[in-house]
């Protein structure tokens, strides 16, 4: 994954692993007695149907913690998936919301080394370099073991519902630039959405997320019965 973000320059690492060590304790709910963080569910509604992701702090905490403070704050809120390649991967995270866009600048120091292949359904930042994850985000189309091992490339989550979702996001624009001639990262951060609805009105986009699981779809009533077909016409009266 690809990422046109640069690291930060106005905070050393050691202060910004503070601060988000302090944000993970904030956002992060930890079971009684235990310091391990549980999972934590977050169902992102797309124009293609729910998506839900299990969030993993234990995999990688200080990215759990950005990724769901990004979700309190509504950051992901009709975000363009502009990057849908088959077989390969979905990468989002740009917003046009003016209140939202400061975000994309504020990036966290990498999480230790897991070890954790990304797989299929598996969600990652889509750094561009040491310490740059901030708001894009990619999840695997299939099992890609030569990512992950990036140090701003550990997976944090992963999808467990709506993978049938996730086979029919629209990939008909492939890669961006250079790798191919879909949307441009640069003109999505100058243009917004305009730009993409524009040059790429079949993209698919997240409408929101949300945390929790996606409630059960509510089962239709069963259709009333055909009405009863109308009595016989009189028989004709005799002859005279």
């Amino acid at each position: 994954a690809q990422s046109s973000l640069r690291a930060p320059q106005a905070m050393g690492c050691a202060a910004a692993c503070v601060t988000c060590a302090v944000v993970a304790a904030l956002l992060i709910p930890r079971s009684a007695g235990q310091g391990v963080a549980p999972t934590v569910p977050v169902t992102c509604e797309t124009t293609k149907g729910p998506i839900t992701l299990e969030v993993h702090p234990d995999w990688a905490p200080l990215g759990a913690a950005h990724f769901l403070g990004l979700v309190d704050a509504g950051f992901y809120t009709d975000i363009g998936l502009f990057r849908c390649v088959k077989r390969f991967l979905v990468q989002f995270g740009i917003s046009d919301h003016p209140e939202h866009k400061h975000w994309h600048h504020e990036s966290i120091p990498d999480d230790p080394q897991r070890n954790i292949s990304i797989g299929r359904g598996m969600l990652s930042y889509a750094g561009g370099g040491p310490n740059t994850r901030s708001t894009q985000l990619f999840i695997a189309f299939a099992d890609l073991p030569f990512l992950g091992k990036a140090p701003w490339e550990r997976p944090f989550g992963r999808v467990t519902s709506g993978d049938e979702v996730l086979d029919r996001l629209n990939t008909e624009y492939g890669d961006i630039p250079p790798f191919g001639s879909g949307p441009n990262q640069q003109k999505i951060h100058n243009r917004g959405n305009a730009y993409l609805r524009e040059e790429f009105p079949n993209l698919d986009y997240i409408l929101s997320c949300s945390r929790g699981e996606h409630p059960p779809a509510r089962q239709r009533p069963p259709p009333p019965p055909p009405p009863p077909p109308p009595p016989p016409p009189p028989p004709p009266p005799p002859p005279p």
